[in-house]
């Protein structure tokens, strides 16, 4: 993306002109989802005058991943799209044991491609320059295997509360919710070797489209940025 006339995409395009409503001659702002961003001014059929670029400010602490299992129906859609809103950097969906959802090869590869377009117009949306990006999905262990952040939270029913154990300072965090039935116990035991904590949410039981949400704001509060 550099200065001069840039055809936006099509879904682009659709969003200026029919969700925003925007006409010829309206300044737009522009991003790539990788950290660039620029100004321009709209021309006709979707095309815009690009007349400035410039690099985006990183991504500010802490960068979050969600480790969200498989969740039946569109639940992972909705994660998705609302920790893309919140600021999370990463998320990765996981198979459980107790994930009603299971997937082979060619499912998963299509549900990526649609969680990540959903990551993408979520922040197109809300005006983020990086957008989240959709990690493959991995099996319980091989998604612990793959985490390296700094502080690494599995959330647990009755433990210890999150905000109160994460340093206000922590610069990657790791958060892991279970799904509709909860993680099994050797899941828990498993992920307390690898390096994760067991935290909690409070007294209340969260569906499992609910808990990511919670326990992503609790964190981005706990560090000043909510």
């Amino acid at each position: 993306m550099g200065p001069g006339e840039l055809s936006l995409p099509r879904e682009a395009a659709h969003y200026v002109q029919s969700v925003l409503r925007l006409r010829q001659g309206a300044a737009v702002q522009l991003f790539d989802g990788e950290g660039r961003r620029a100004a321009g001014v709209l021309r006709e059929g979707g095309v815009v005058l690009v007349e400035h670029v410039a690099a985006a400010p990183p991504v500010p602490a802490p960068r979050v991943t969600l480790l969200c299992a498989l969740s039946k129906g569109d639940k992972v859609d909705l994660v998705v799209e609302k920790v893309s809103e919140l600021g999370a950097v990463a998320l990765r969906p996981v198979l459980c044991v107790r994930s009603v959802v299971k997937l082979d090869d060619e499912r998963a590869a299509s549900r990526l491609d649609r969680w990540q377009r959903v990551a993408e117009a979520a922040a197109r949306q809300c005006g983020r320059d990086h957008a989240l990006v959709v990690l493959p999905a991995l099996a319980f262990d091989a998604a612990l295997a793959a985490d390296t952040s700094d502080h690494r939270r599995i959330l647990e029913p009755g433990a210890p509360p999150l905000s109160a154990g994460l340093p206000p300072d922590a610069t990657t965090v790791a958060l892991f919710t279970g799904p509709e039935g909860g993680f099994d116990p050797g899941e828990l035991e498993r992920a307390e070797r690898a390096g994760f904590q067991r935290a909690g949410l409070g007294p209340l039981t969260l569906r499992a489209e609910t808990a990511p949400l919670v326990a992503l704001a609790a964190v981005l509060a706990r560090a000043g940025r909510l």
